[in-house]
């Protein structure tokens, strides 16, 4: 990786940008889809988070992504979830990441 990266003042300045976006801003499909479905697929776990959800009531659109973003999602949303930090921040700063 080219170390030029990090230190130059317009990643620094991208990266406080991202993340002041990400705590400050709550986008409606985050809120009500994507953070509530992580949410539930950690709390019951299972190799088909999908079909629980739908089974439990939830809208198909909530996470339209495949097992490769699930796992990739989980980290952030399982150390959030015990620390009682909003979801919605797990999202973000995995995306940021």
């Amino acid at each position: 990786m080219n170390s030029k990266l990090f230190t130059s003042p317009f990643f620094s300045l991208g990266l406080f940008i991202r993340l002041l976006l990400v705590f400050s801003v709550y986008p409606k499909p985050v809120t009500e889809w994507f953070a509530p479905f992580l949410k539930e697929s950690i709390s019951t776990f299972s190799f088909d988070p999908w079909a629980v959800w739908l089974s439990g009531g939830g809208t198909s659109v909530a996470f339209p992504y495949g097992y490769v973003m699930w796992l990739a999602f989980m980290p952030l949303t399982l150390l959030f979830k015990l620390t009682v930090v909003p979801l919605a921040y797990s999202y973000g700063l995995t995306l940021v990441v």
